[in-house]
C-alpha cells in the first residue's frame, strides 16, 4: 500500500514538467517577425526637374583705358538662373531627356562719351544680358539604398542663344548663337515616392564668333576677330523640386 501512495506522489509531481514539454506549448510561444527597411521601392521613370538659383560668368575682362570700364564689367559678371530638365530613365541608372537654362544679367551707369573732335556726351550705359541654353541631355543616376534619393550627372550637347538689348546713350541690341556644351552634377532628396527637393551645380560653355547688332532700326553683321570672340560659359549652382512620374 505505502509503495502505491509514493507511486502516485511521484506521478502528480512531474505532471507539471510533462505539460511544458508538450508539443502544445511550444507552438503557443510567440513568433518574432523582422522587417527590412532598407527594401528599395520601385522607382518613377519619368523625371521633371525645376530649379533657380545663382549665376557666375567667368569671362575675361577687358581693362582698356578706362578704369571705369573695368569695374562695369564685373558688375555684369554676377546675375540669376532658372531651368527645367525632362528626364526618362530606361534603367535605374541611364535616362535621356531634355534641358533648357536661362541666366540673366544687368546693370546700368551712367558715363560720358569723347569723340574724336573733341566733343563730349553723356548719357546711359546699360546692359541687360539674356544667355540661354536648350539641348538633349544624357543622364547617369546613382540611387540610395532605399530609392527615394539619387546622385546624378548630366551631359549635354545643344543651342547657346546670346541677347544683349541696351544703351550706349543710343539703344542698341546685340543678338547671336553658338554651340554649348553642358555638364551638371546634381543630388535629390526624397520627401516622398513621387516627389523630391534638389540641388544642382550647372556648367555651360561656349564662344560668339559673331552676332547682329541693332542700331537705329538696322541690321549690321559683327564678324569678331579671334582676340574678341565673346565667351557665353557660365556656372549657376540652383535648388528646386523634382516631380517623379
Amino acid at each position: 500500500m505505502k509503495k502505491i501512495l509514493f507511486s502516485l506522489v511521484t506521478l502528480l509531481a512531474t505532471l507539471p514538467i510533462l505539460s511544458a514539454q508538450t508539443p502544445d506549448s511550444q507552438e503557443s510561444q510567440p513568433v518574432i517577425v523582422t522587417s527590412d527597411l532598407s527594401v528599395k521601392e520601385k522607382v518613377s521613370s519619368l523625371r521633371v526637374a525645376i530649379q533657380a538659383g545663382g549665376a557666375f560668368r567667368p569671362g575675361k575682362i577687358e581693362v582698356g583705358t578706362d578704369p571705369g570700364w573695368a569695374a562695369y564689367q564685373k558688375k555684369l559678371r554676377w546675375g540669376y538662373s532658372v531651368g527645367a530638365d525632362l528626364t526618362w530613365f530606361f534603367t535605374d541608372a541611364l535616362g535621356i531627356g531634355a534641358k533648357f537654362n536661362d541666366i540673366r544679367v544687368s546693370h546700368e551707369s551712367q558715363v560720358s562719351l569723347t569723340y574724336e573732335n573733341g566733343s563730349t556726351r553723356a548719357g546711359t550705359l546699360k546692359d541687360r544680358i539674356d544667355i540661354w541654353y536648350a539641348g538633349p541631355l544624357l543622364s547617369y543616376r546613382w540611387l540610395s539604398r532605399t530609392g527615394r534619393n539619387a546622385f546624378f550627372i548630366n551631359y549635354g550637347l545643344g543651342y547657346l542663344g546670346y541677347q544683349d538689348v541696351g544703351m550706349v546713350i543710343d539703344p542698341a541690341k546685340q543678338a547671336g548663337g553658338t554651340l554649348g556644351l553642358q555638364f551638371e552634377l546634381g543630388y535629390d532628396f526624397g520627401i516622398t515616392k513621387h516627389l523630391a527637393a534638389g540641388i544642382d551645380f550647372n556648367m555651360i560653355s561656349g564662344t560668339l564668333t559673331h552676332y547682329t547688332l541693332t542700331m537705329n532700326g538696322k541690321d549690321q553683321r559683327i564678324d569678331l576677330d579671334k582676340d574678341e570672340y565673346m565667351g557665353l560659359g557660365h556656372l549657376a549652382l540652383s535648388a528646386g523640386l523634382r516631380y517623379y512620374f
